[in-house]
């Protein structure tokens, strides 16, 4: 999941809560980039649809560092790291506990990058802080 900066558009966010609240998946690798404005009662809905998960959250300003605190408070078992730290954030997922490599999951994070960022401004940003991510 990625969230940008800026407000987010309740039906954008409702429908984004509602996916996860219907997905099986237990982890979640989560990248919040600037200053994104989550209102406390989208937190309060994130938090329950988050629910058992765990969370590795990848973070780039202070407001991000600040929206994953308000998370952990709020009873997710969540992990913050910076952004240039991509593949640890991956390994604190665990990923290779279900049989799959860190490279794989790394592979499919690019790929998820390349199609929410069109413009390939995260991806450039994240090659140079921690090199080449494919």
């Amino acid at each position: 999941m990625i969230l940008r900066p800026g407000e987010i558009a309740r039906p954008r966010w409702d429908g984004f809560v509602r996916s996860f609240e219907q997905s099986v998946t237990t982890r979640l690798l989560l990248f919040v980039l600037g200053a994104v404005d989550v209102a406390p009662n989208q937190r309060r809905a994130l938090t329950r649809a988050i629910g058992e998960r765990r969370v590795a959250a990848v973070v780039d300003s202070m407001v991000g560092r600040g929206l994953v605190t308000a998370l952990g408070w709020s009873g997710v078992s969540i992990e913050s790291f910076p952004i240039s730290a991509v593949r640890e954030a991956i390994g604190a997922l665990d990923p290779e506990s279900d049989g799959e490599p860190i490279e794989l999951c790394l592979d499919r994070a690019v790929r998820l990058i390349e199609r929410a960022d069109s413009s390939g401004v995260l991806r450039d940003r994240l090659a140079r802080l921690s090199g080449p991510l494919a």
